[in-house]
């Protein structure tokens, strides 16, 4: 009788631990597909910017191209120039950024 009672007693426990398991296994899986989202979202931003870095860039060339063959006033040209070498920086600032915090949630996606 004392064996059946230490059976069923150790089988309860047993299935408990189960249930804890199961419940971390799936909080688990969990975190994992939401930083596999958050590495997608960032992986596509770090795109988007280097495509939007890419066309400030030509921009920018075109328009210096532009600049040395047509004949423009002083101020003009100050003005354009001065507008793009900004854009650039803020670009490559978030670029920078994002590169960051993609290489870190792949570090942490490696580690589930």
């Amino acid at each position: 009788m004392i064996s059946v009672e230490f059976v069923n007693a150790d089988r309860q426990r047993l299935e408990t631990d189960i249930a804890t398991l199961n419940f971390g296994l799936e909080d688990a899986q969990c975190g994992r597909r939401e930083a596999e989202k958050r590495t997608d979202r960032l992986r596509l931003e770090v795109n988007r910017l280097r495509h939007d870095l890419r066309r400030e860039l030509r921009r920018r060339r075109d328009n210096h191209h532009h600049a040395v063959r047509s004949v423009m006033s002083s101020q003009v040209q100050i003005r354009d120039q001065g507008s793009g070498p900004r854009d650039i920086t803020t670009i490559q600032a978030k670029l920078t950024d994002i590169e960051a915090e993609l290489a870190a949630a792949q570090r942490n996606e490696h580690d589930f």
